[in-house]
């Protein structure tokens, strides 16, 4: 009669088990010495961390010691003033600061925006909206040009490279006005409420309006800027553009009444 072989069982040796979590918490002391002891590695986590650390806060403190003035531009009766561009005259940019793009529109028969403010050596486009082909020209001193009939995308970039204000005119409306102003430093506009946040706490700046009085940039002191708080007022004299409903006729003049239109 034949046999079944006989199969031994041996239990698992019970150090075996034991010794498997003194191995893992042995990797993970190791993992972690390696990379959160800032002596461990030269440029450890811990170390990099220190490092961001405190190049972030001198930033905020740099920032903070650079935070701007809060400026209101206003013209002769107090009225605010849309458009005004303020450059500082203490600081340049710098050469090596890359120089960007921007658009001047031309919508419903007009440059939009009115004024665009653009940093020496920007490429603007001219891009064209209407439904109607527009002939962009400039005979200012700092960047003559001529863009020929073009309709859409299809003109050219031009680049400003001379620090100026460009007057724009369109060939075939005459009444399409627009302004490039070329800075050299930096610079801050106006909205329709007349403020401006200027990014640096300079005490001389110029202030340019395409209806300024004289039409080039007049030099504005703020006095104690470094300390000043809230809004500065900025008075400019503008040639403000007479408005139809506000002109009198020579009969309406002459009798001191209203014309039926």
């Amino acid at each position: 009669m034949a046999h079944s072989p006989v199969i031994h069982m041996h239990p698992m040796p019970v150090q075996r088990r034991q010794s498997i979590r003194p191995t893992l918490c042995f990797k993970a002391r190791h993992m972690i010495r390696n990379h959160f002891n800032p002596g461990s590695l030269p440029l450890g986590l811990v170390s990099r961390t220190v490092f961001l650390g405190i190049y972030f806060f001198f930033s905020i403190v740099q920032a903070q010691a650079e935070t701007g003035i809060t400026v209101r531009v206003i013209n002769q009766n107090g009225d605010p003033v849309q458009d005004a561009v303020l450059e500082t005259r203490e600081r340049v940019f710098p050469e090596t600061l890359p120089r960007g793009s921007a658009e001047m529109d031309q919508i419903d028969r007009q440059f939009v925006p009115f004024v665009l403010p653009v940093m020496v050596g920007t490429q603007v486009q001219f891009p064209n909206r209407d439904n109607i082909r527009h002939h962009v020209y400039s005979f200012s001193n700092p960047k003559p040009f001529e863009l020929k009939l073009y309709s859409g995308r299809s003109a050219p970039p031009v680049t400003f490279e001379k620090h100026g204000v460009v007057v724009l005119g369109c060939n075939i409306h005459d009444h399409m006005i627009g302004y490039i102003y070329i800075s050299r430093a930096p610079f801050a506009q106006t909205a329709a409420d007349g403020l401006a946040n200027l990014p640096y706490k300079d005490r001389k700046w110029t202030v340019w309006h395409p209806w300024i009085v004289g039409g080039q940039p007049i030099e504005k002191v703020i006095a104690d800027a470094a300390d000043r708080k809230g809004v500065v007022e900025i008075e400019i004299a503008l040639d403000l553009p007479v408005q139809q409903s506000t002109k009198k006729s020579l009969l309406e003049r002459r009798f001191k009444r209203k014309t039926p239109d």
